[in-house]
């Protein structure tokens, strides 16, 4: 499985500077730098893995697919979920590798990816390279755009909500927009943000593999341990790894690491800071 490695540029994947926390992995728990090693370990014992990214953000998508590469070097072959596709085109990816089951260069083509509101294939081409290389089971994880139409038609208002879940997209979403957007439609909307996690979770749990797992890659917000898709997984079973870019450094984030996480410490298992500029508000 060495070639599966070879796929991810690593030193694009790791490279850091001394004292720069772009690079550094954060262990939540143990309020600790640790090393990739440790936490591939650390994901690798769990059923369920989950990584959230920053759509269209490469060093994410690279990570992303470093991280399976590294799972299945040492073994580990989950079932790979993705918030990229609906379960309907599971299907188009089955069909697609019974003819081509080594190269994913142009199942965007059949996905309609250019089509769709997803950043361009060349951010998750390298993904679904390493799956295919690693032979992994590939499934869409995220509800149709009909089964979205409908829940719009019917006011989206669903009682299988997690009540924390609802509050935290309603809460980002008003952030997001400035306050602009009216209070129906921002519960609608985060209604519709929390059925999308549902619905990935219950992928994860049909679809995972009997002695593999599975393996989500989802956008950051909907792996939150506390509102996001482990809501619905059960505890102790999952693990989850976030991607957070940042221009700060390792001596300044240890005097104050709450503050650079935006008080989301307990979100994540781990957090692999990656380098870039974070968003800041556009309401100010």
């Amino acid at each position: 499985m060495c070639l599966v490695l070879a796929v991810i540029p690593m030193s694009q994947s790791l490279a850091n500077e001394t004292d720069k926390l772009a690079g550094k992995i954060w262990d939540v728990l143990a309020q600790e730098f640790v090393s990739f090693r440790t936490m591939r370990e650390a994901i690798g014992s769990k059923t369920y893995i989950l990584l959230g990214e920053s759509h269209g953000q490469e060093t994410h998508q690279n990570r992303g697919a470093f991280i399976i590469a590294a799972l299945a070097e040492f073994g580990r072959f989950p079932t790979l979920a993705l918030e990229m596709l609906t379960h309907e085109q599971t299907q188009v990816v089955e069909k697609y590798r019974d003819k081509s089951p080594e190269y994913s260069l142009r199942l965007a083509i059949p996905l309609g990816w250019s089509d769709s509101n997803w950043p361009s294939w060349d951010f998750y081409h390298p993904i679904f390279d390493v799956a295919f290389a690693a032979k992994l089971p590939i499934v869409g994880a995220d509800l149709t755009d009909s089964e979205k139409k409908e829940m719009r038609k019917r006011g989206a208002i669903d009682s299988r909500s997690h009540d924390a879940s609802v509050k935290y997209y309603r809460q980002r979403l008003q952030d997001i927009h400035c306050g602009l957007v009216d209070e129906q439609q921002s519960q609608e909307l985060a209604y519709m943000q929390a059925a999308r996690d549902r619905r990935m979770a219950q992928t994860l749990k049909a679809r995972s593999h009997p002695d593999e797992g599975a393996l989500l890659i989802a956008g950051v917000a909907h792996v939150r341990k506390d509102t996001g898709v482990p809501v619905h997984l059960p505890e102790g079973e999952f693990a989850v790894v976030a991607m957070i870019d940042t221009e700060s450094r390792m001596s300044e984030f240890q005097l104050a690491p709450n503050e650079e996480l935006e008080n989301n410490m307990r979100s994540f298992d781990f957090v692999w800071f990656t380098p870039g500029i974070r968003k800041r508000s556009n309401c100010d």
